[in-house]
């Protein structure tokens, strides 16, 4: 978690959850210790839409991590980027109608996840973690991970370390966009002029400089240089 940049974990320690608390102060995550459940989950998605980075809730078994469901749906909904460590009960009481017990991951959290699976043994632990990150961070949404109470307890697999993808890929118009933008043959500019650009419209999308005085430019062909003001009033008219 922390490599997929996750900084602050909201929620209530307590219970089944104190194994998983220990641990994150252990590796640098702080836990932001919240009154109510519902109100951590909320804290989550705005720190993940704020500062756009993955944000982490937990919390007890039981009605502990049911009560992060209204802020999980808000965050589903907002495209938050946000994971739930859902501590469970000992593996083998679930399904068996015990106090505290429930079926989170069929009928709880369904809905308003877009990754949810249950941690079942320890040599699962960092695969289903690595690949619930990456679920919230790539498909912009709750990640849900059940960790029951007796596998946060057990030691740690000794295995290779799994990475996140936290990359983030460039958004730009498709090219029929652009051609209805700034036409091939508008104003007499040529094919190769608007690939350039293109290119200097994917290059400068992170910038705030226009394209005709962009740092960029060096890139530009000679003869399409020229023209770039021309482009820019095309583009903007």
């Amino acid at each position: 978690m922390k490599e997929a940049g996750v900084k602050n974990c909201y929620g209530i320690v307590g219970d089944t959850s104190n194994t998983f608390a220990t641990s994150l102060s252990k590796c640098g995550i702080e836990f932001v210790h919240v009154r109510h459940e519902e109100a951590g989950a909320f804290a989550a998605q705005g720190e993940a839409l704020r500062l756009d980075r993955l944000t982490a809730v937990a919390g007890s078994c039981g009605p502990g991590s049911l009560h992060f469901i209204n802020g999980l749906y808000e965050a589903n909904r907002n495209r938050a980027p946000v994971i739930l460590i859902a501590s469970q009960i000992v593996a083998e009481r679930i399904g068996l109608r015990v106090h505290s017990g429930g079926r989170l991951q069929s009928r709880s959290y369904k809905g308003c996840s877009v990754f949810c699976e249950m941690v079942l043994t320890p040599e699962q632990a960092r695969r289903l973690t690595v690949a619930a990150c990456q679920a919230a961070i790539t498909r912009r949404g709750v990640a849900v991970l059940i960790l029951p109470v007796d596998v946060a307890d057990s030691d740690a697999a000794d295995e290779l370390p799994y990475s996140v993808h936290v990359n983030k890929p460039v958004i730009r118009p498709n090219d029929a966009d652009l051609d209805e933008m700034a036409p091939p043959h508008c104003g007499g500019l040529e094919c190769h002029d608007l690939r350039w650009l293109r290119l200097l419209r994917m290059r400068t999308t992170k910038s705030s400089c226009s394209p005709s005085d962009c740092r960029h430019r060096s890139h530009i062909p000679r003869g399409a240089k020229t023209r770039l003001s021309t482009i820019t009033r095309t583009m903007s008219a």
